[in-house]
């Protein structure tokens, strides 16, 4: 095979893939009624967007109390000693449970996005003992985000009237048509009781054009770097956004 007949085939396949790319590039306009009629449970509003992102250290918190209304933190079930335990695998656990930090405020106006880690069948009710609980004590449920990527088992937690966030694990949106079986993948797990979809700032806008009336909470590893500012802005600016952690 000759030169000339390579790069033939070469510029063939490089025309017939991006022919391929426009024909099936979702136009958000063009955006099914499905996807515009699901909504989230978008009432809530909380007295700042900004919260602190990590949260895990009690030293950590008290030290920002003063300076953000709502803390996320990374919780493990413990179905043995029937507590949060506060921690980001694959570290291990400090035994840090999360009631020490109700403890800091009592019954005060902290908010608390619970990230959780390890929800699974077998502990979800365990869980949502947990926070009833603490609720009793504390008077938490309204002030108390729980978040997870296993929708389903956000149900019992929704149902008594925690306000849920369903953490969506995407691949990465590209601008193909691709995107369209991610938010059909979506749709099929939806639960109009949730408050919020939960993604990393980057897919923000994307998240918008597929489900323009759903609110969303959201963050970005990237505000630590002044370059980045203006998406801290943009997203805080975002009438759909209902919260926006930073480190």
């Amino acid at each position: 095979m000759n030169i000339r007949t390579i790069l033939y085939y070469f510029f063939f396949i490089q025309a017939l893939v991006a022919c391929r790319t426009r024909t099936c590039q979702p136009n958000p306009e063009q955006v099914t009624d499905n996807y515009k009629m699901v909504r989230t449970n978008d009432t809530k509003t909380f007295p700042s967007k900004l919260w602190l992102h990590r949260t895990n250290t009690l030293s950590k918190y008290k030290q920002h109390l003063t300076s953000y209304s709502g803390f996320e933190l990374d919780v493990n079930i413990d179905t043995l000693l029937q507590r949060l335990d506060v921690y980001h695998p694959p570290e291990k656990t400090k035994n840090l449970n999360f009631e020490s930090y109700l403890k800091v405020t009592g019954s005060g106006s902290t908010y608390f996005w619970l990230d959780l880690k390890n929800l699974k069948r077998s502990n979800a009710k365990h869980g949502l003992q947990i926070l009833e609980q603490l609720n009793a004590t504390y008077h938490i449920r309204d002030r108390i985000v729980v978040e997870s990527p296993q929708v389903e088992l956000l149900e019992p937690f929704m149902e008594a009237g925690y306000h849920c966030v369903w953490y969506l694990v995407l691949p990465k949106f590209d601008g193909t048509c691709k995107d369209t079986v991610y938010a059909n993948q979506i749709l099929k797990r939806f639960s109009p009781q949730l408050m919020a979809l939960s993604a990393e700032g980057k897919y923000i806008p994307s998240l918008n054009a597929y489900f323009p009336h759903c609110k969303k909470v959201t963050w970005s590893t990237r505000f630590l770097n002044r370059l980045f500012t203006k998406e801290k802005h943009r997203l805080l600016a975002d009438s759909s956004v209902l919260i926006v952690l930073e480190k």
